[in-house]
């Protein structure tokens, strides 16, 4: 079998320094040209957070257009209108959705039952007409490049709160590492023009914040898509929201819901959230589901094991006096699964409501898309202006 060596190198060094306080207004520069349809402005996550969480006009008021930016916009408004070679396709930009990106194969059938969800999810907040209209998005499921997330993350024999010894292990350049074959999917998705960018995988989200750091266009986080969906729709909840994390090992034993809990509510509206961990018992049938189910193609076992490991978790909760409201499905895997469960199966479940992260993420993938095609107009017409007040200036 042949192997391929990835070039991929990273840009930064890793732990990252604290970022600096936020002084004085967002500045938007130009973003790297790349297709006919690329970004034109160099979006992050913090952008496309804030126009998601507060509103976009409320996110452009604190926004100006640095130089690089209004150099931007007159090339592309220069190559729009003159000199246009008879032999060049003027291809249509969406006027609803910017060009996102699933970047998949973690598993191969999380990746397309994302990219359904995601097509149904884009059709209710857009109503389109034909083709066109659709959200532009990319589906990129080359598993074979993206080693299994779980078992390197679990390899880490040393203590996860030491930033440079954690740090090291995530970045490390050897052909266990997962980082690799995903930064080089996502550097494929920029070189071909994409605005945004997620993964539906929640293991991998160790690794999120080096995926982001790397990425020139914003790459949302799973974790935070459950905390967007949580504070649009319990906010003002006066009672405490018990959720059961129900995924892979890493994701329960790296803490990673309660982390970035923390992290958004220092920022963004949020209601109370008790998170409810499985027992060793429910949670070795959770992952038998996931692995020997799931991953095998054997849905009806699929469907067994993740009931009887949520059954047993939800039981467990109740003698302790918690009341499950929400069964959080936070491995990709969970929601095929609980799909492929009988009538009674589902019964089992009682009154927990499941949470499934992949929505949670195509819903702010479909937002956040929206909101960045709005945030682009803006700039584009605050760039038209800026322009014709110089040329007026000037004369």
């Amino acid at each position: 079998m042949p192997i391929v060596h990835l070039s991929t190198e990273l840009k930064h060094s890793y732990p990252l320094p604290e970022p600096a306080a936020n002084e004085g207004p967002r500045v938007m520069q130009a973003a790297e040209p790349t297709t006919c349809t690329g970004p034109r402005y160099a979006f992050n996550n913090a952008d496309v957070y804030s126009m998601l969480f507060h509103g976009v006009q409320s996110w452009a008021k604190n926004a100006k257009l640095g130089e690089s930016a209004l150099k931007a916009f007159e090339r592309d408004a220069k190559l729009s209108n003159e000199n246009i070679n008879s032999n060049t396709i003027p291809f249509e930009v969406n006027d609803k959705f910017v060009e996102a990106t699933l970047i998949a194969g973690m598993g191969p059938l999380a990746g397309n039952d994302m990219s359904m969800k995601q097509m149904k999810t884009a059709e209710s907040i857009s109503s389109p007409e034909n083709d066109q209209q659709h959200m532009p998005v990319g589906l990129s499921n080359q598993s074979h490049l993206i080693t299994d997330r779980t078992a390197y993350f679990n390899s880490f024999k040393g203590d996860r709160n030491d930033a440079v010894a954690w740090s090291n292990h995530l970045t490390a350049k050897v052909p266990e590492n997962p980082l690799w074959g995903v930064l080089e999917l996502s550097r494929r998705a920029s070189a071909g023009g994409t605005h945004l960018k997620c993964s539906p995988c929640n293991s991998l989200h160790n690794n999120h914040h080096i995926l982001a750091a790397e990425s020139d266009t914003p790459y949302l986080h799973i974790a935070d898509s459950v905390m967007y969906h949580l504070s649009k729709n319990y906010k003002d909840r006066a009672e405490p929201l018990n959720i059961l994390i129900v995924g892979t090992r890493s994701t329960v034993s790296g803490a990673l819901y309660q982390n970035q809990e923390k992290a958004m509510r220092a920022k963004y509206p949020m209601p109370k959230i008790n998170w409810v961990i499985p027992g060793e018992k429910a949670q070795d049938l959770i992952m038998s589901g996931i692995y020997d189910g799931v991953k095998a193609g054997k849905m009806t076992l699929a469907a067994q094991r993740i009931h009887d490991g949520e059954v047993l978790a939800i039981k467990e909760a109740k003698e302790q006096g918690i009341e499950v409201h929400l069964r959080g499905a936070f491995c990709t895997e969970i929601d095929p699964a609980e799909e492929a469960m009988t009538d009674d199966q589902k019964k089992d479940l009682g009154s927990t409501k499941p949470l499934d992260a992949t929505q949670t993420l195509t819903e702010m993938m479909a937002d956040g898309s929206k909101a960045l095609r709005e945030a682009n107009d803006i700039l584009d017409a605050r760039a038209e202006k800026e322009l014709k007040n110089r040329e007026l200036r000037a004369a």
